[in-house]
Formats: structure tokens, C-alpha cells, sequence
């Protein structure tokens, strides 16, 4: 006959094992759910991805461009989706050809390499009926009257000192709609 630990027995060593097997289970669960709770109190990710899927504060992820913005480069929206447009009020288009959608007040977050210069934000809008479209700079407000029904093409002056920023910062500009239009694409040109 086969004697376990300390003459129990048979039985009181596969108890013993499965309470040990069962102890080491729940420290390795414990040890894992703090390393993952460490983690999360030292992220070590992008803004853009932080801005996307733990703040929730942009539209769209493009992992590649981490929220910078390229002067004189026009960002189609048509084809691409720009990662700078902030989450309320934007709506992705119903059909391939059409521009985003924007309702209302939508910000825009994104970074600089140089702030020393003024800049203007360059948007085509496609609206279907006449109304304004404004631009919120720091305390500046900057509108434009669409007139016409159609696709308009607006240039909104900023000057550095409405930006001021540090190279890097993210910025915050908002746009403001009277009724909703949709966005061609947009860019800052110097």
C-alpha cells in the first residue's frame, strides 16, 4: 500500500496536490491581473492611439500619422479619413463619394512641427443649402457666409499667436456649423 504525505494516505495527497495545484492558480491570476493593471497606469502608446481608443476623443485611428499635421498637404476626405477630426458630431459618408459629415461643433486635434508661422486652415465644404461655417481660434472666432448651395472652398486665416503652442502640443480648433455640411477636405496652408 501506497502511504502519502506524513501517513495520510492516497487521498490526502491528491488533496494535497489539487489545493496546491488551486493555490498557485489564483497567485499566478493575482500576479497577472496586477501586471496588467500596471500597465495601464504606464501606458507607453501613441496620443493618437490614446486620443482614439482610451480617451475617445478622435473620429478616426490613423496609426501612422500620430495626430501631426502636414503644412500644405490638403487631406482628402473623400478618400482618406484624417485622424484630426474629434469624435462628436462627425459622421463617416453614406456613399464612397461623399465627404464627412459635420453637425454643430466638431473639434480639431492636432500637433505642429513649427508654430512660429501663421497658418490658414484650407476646408471644401459641399453644403446643400445657404448658412455659415466658423472657425474657433483660441478667443478668435473667424466666420465664413456660404452663399451658394454646392461645394465652397474657405480659407481661414490663424495667426500664431491664436495657435500658441510649443512644436509638438496638441492644438484644439473648432469647427462650428449652422446646418450640416459635408467635408471635402481640408488642410493647413502657410
Amino acid at each position: 500500500m501506497i502511504k502519502g504525505f506524513w501517513g495520510g494516505g492516497v487521498r490526502t495527497a491528491f488533496t494535497f496536490m489539487a489545493f496546491l495545484l488551486a493555490f498557485s492558480g489564483i497567485a499566478f491570476l493575482a500576479v497577472y491581473y496586477f501586471y496588467v493593471l500596471s500597465l495601464y497606469r504606464e501606458r507607453d502608446v501613441s496620443e493618437a492611439y490614446e486620443d482614439y481608443f482610451i480617451s475617445r476623443k478622435i473620429r478616426f485611428w490613423n496609426r501612422y500619422q500620430n495626430l501631426y499635421v502636414i503644412p500644405g498637404r490638403i487631406y482628402s476626405t473623400v478618400s482618406e479619413r484624417p485622424s484630426f477630426f474629434g469624435r462628436e458630431n462627425v459622421f463617416p459618408p453614406e456613399k464612397d463619394s461623399d465627404g464627412l459629415e459635420i453637425r454643430d461643433l466638431v473639434p480639431l486635434r492636432f500637433k505642429l512641427y513649427s508654430c512660429s508661422e501663421s497658418y490658414s486652415l484650407k476646408i471644401r465644404v459641399f453644403n446643400d443649402r445657404p448658412g455659415h461655417l466658423d472657425l474657433l481660434a483660441g478667443k478668435q472666432s473667424y466666420e465664413s457666409v456660404l452663399e451658394i448651395p454646392g461645394v465652397n472652398e474657405v480659407l481661414f486665416p490663424v495667426p500664431a499667436e491664436e495657435l500658441s503652442c510649443v512644436p509638438g502640443d496638441t492644438l484644439e480648433l473648432f469647427l462650428r456649423t449652422q446646418h450640416p455640411v459635408k467635408v471635402l477636405s481640408v488642410g493647413f496652408v502657410r
